[in-house]
């Protein structure tokens, strides 16, 4: 199936983009647990550094990929705590 080039007004090319970056996501592995153990740091530490309750710290760090509704604001600063980019939040094998 073909696509109109560069138009994302067509609903067709962005129900395929979207299953495409869904895809992509669930293939990529959590790898803020292994960033803690790197650094020597603890759930309750990352809670207290982004201001998240214990709870839901501890169930984006034992997901075993970053769940689908996690905010850009959430990665961000978990990111910054952890002193890396966003991107290393994340690992593709």
């Amino acid at each position: 199936m073909q696509y109109a080039k560069g138009t994302s007004t067509n609903p067709n090319y962005a129900i395929r983009l979207t299953h495409t970056q869904n895809r992509d996501r669930m293939s990529a592995m959590n790898n803020i647990k292994n960033l803690l153990t790197e650094r020597g740091k603890s759930i309750y530490w990352l809670h207290k550094q982004v201001g998240m309750s214990y709870q839901a710290v501890h169930k984006l760090v034992n997901a075993p990929a970053i769940p689908p509704g996690t905010t850009w604001g959430t990665l961000t600063r978990i990111a910054a705590a952890l002193g890396v980019g966003v991107e290393e939040l994340e690992r593709h094998e």
